[in-house]
């Protein structure tokens, strides 16, 4: 198995000469963009914003929040700990106790939230012997809080939204394409389908990279890009009009089979990146640069020469058997390239080509062109005409002389690149051929 595409995120190191990657045919299928649905957000729970206004003196906020299932939970965080000052009141919905004084109902611990090296201080409620589907919530403090916070519910309901993102455009100017839908867990047996269909109103809560916010409503109308009109997948999409990290809440409510109210958000952070790229030809050109390796170009135009990209392509050659002729994949090949002289470059090594045995015509084929941050597709090729100069003797030889099969012809140089060092034998070789030969 080659190094595949997830170790190309060390070839954005700052390098003087950027690493060429390359894998066998085999291996194309791996690098294709993975269906949108299989990234889905799976959420059991709802995310809450908390914005403390200022009341008699005081700041405060209120909300009922409703939630189905057994064991519900609160848990109430904010990046600077200002929680912990604050006073929390919660009541279920047919109770006049506070369950905060209420031991027998509620329990309270803080701890850490998050993941990884990210954590952020929390407090967590927990209502365990509560029988409540709804509980409002009560928050004081004698100052406003300096930053955000969020209050976190959720229970153990078998209850799920699942939400991702349907389009792959993440371009200033592109429309951004959001799916969600509900589904029940493996735990909770059902005989039809109909509680997929618990969702009855669902909205984008969308905040742009500015700090500006707007909503957008979920439709199940079979209308526009919803498919099948009351299927319970919701739709809605918008327009990125700017650069940077857009902030998406998918916030939906509903009734379970069970005649409890569901409330579940799921978040979606999606980055927007601006591009100019254009192609600028029809066809790749291919020339040997040094031992086995032929450097691939392809023209591009763009004001931003000095940014760098992550590439990635299919090389296609055609396989003659008689008559018979058809292309074939050959090899896909990546690099961390920029666009400084217009050109694009790539690198293959001929000993895929060998290994294949493939003539003209050659093809590039599905190539990708991402930002080198979030690998956000800038431009998508899907074919070019590609001209290759005759393999060298040198290479034929040496691949001949090996007399082995095909995966076990795969070398490092092959896979990563060749380091500087590795290409003298081969340039020494030519060398000494071209002397003998009087040149």
């Amino acid at each position: 198995m080659s190094v595949i595409l997830t170790s190309s995120v060390a070839l954005a190191a700052d390098s003087p000469t950027a690493k060429h990657l390359a894998g066998p045919a085999e291996e194309i299928k791996l690098m294709q963009k993975v269906n949108p649905e299989e990234l889905a957000i799976i959420s059991k729970s709802a995310m809450i914003a908390i914005d403390l206004a200022p009341n008699k003196g005081h700041y405060e906020w209120r909300k009922e929040i409703p939630i189905d299932g057994e064991n519900p939970r609160a848990l109430l965080f904010a990046p600077n700990g200002d929680q912990q000052q604050w006073q929390i009141d919660i009541n279920g919905h047919n109770s006049s106790k506070d369950l905060v004084t209420n031991t027998q109902m509620f329990t309270e611990q803080d701890l850490a939230f998050g993941m990884g090296a990210v954590q952020l201080p929390a407090t967590e409620f927990s209502m365990r012997k509560s029988r409540s589907s709804s509980y409002k919530f009560q928050i004081s403090s004698a100052q406003a809080s300096a930053t955000e916070a969020y209050l976190l519910v959720s229970s153990d309901s078998p209850y799920r939204l699942k939400s991702y993102i349907s389009s792959h455009g993440q371009l200033v100017g592109d429309v951004i394409s959001i799916n969600a839908n509900a589904f029940t867990d493996d735990s909770e047996f059902t005989v039809v389908r109909q509680d997929l269909n618990l969702i009855k109103r669902a909205y984008l809560k969308v905040t742009s990279p500015d700090g500006s916010t707007f909503r957008v409503k979920m439709l199940d109308d079979g209308l526009g890009s919803d498919k099948v009109a009351r299927d319970g997948e919701f739709y809605a999409e918008f327009t990125a009009e700017q650069e940077g990290m857009y902030q998406v809440q998918v916030v939906s409510k509903g009734i379970t089979p069970r005649s409890k109210p569901f409330y579940r958000t799921a978040e979606h952070t999606i980055p927007i990146v601006y591009s100019d790229l254009e192609l600028s030809g029809d066809s790749a050109e291919g020339s040997y640069a040094n031992g086995h390796k032929i450097n691939l170009d392809f023209a591009l135009s763009t004001a931003k020469d000095d940014r760098r990209f992550r590439v990635m392509a299919e090389v296609w050659g055609t396989l003659a058997n008689g008559k018979n002729r058809k292309l074939i994949p050959v090899s896909w090949v990546s690099t961390i390239a920029d666009a400084s002289d217009g050109k694009i470059k790539l690198q293959l090594d001929d000993r895929w080509l060998l290994a294949k045995a493939v003539q003209a015509p050659y093809e590039l084929r599905n190539i990708r062109i991402e930002d080198t941050t979030h690998y956000v597709s800038l431009l998508n090729i899907e074919r070019l005409e590609l001209t290759l100069p005759t393999v060298q003797e040198t290479s034929k030889l040496l691949f001949e002389k090996s007399k082995l099969s095909f995966q076990d012809v795969i070398t490092e140089s092959m896979l990563k690149g060749e380091k500087p060092e590795d290409a003298s034998y081969l340039n020494k070789s030519s060398a000494d051929k071209s002397q003998s030969q009087g040149g």
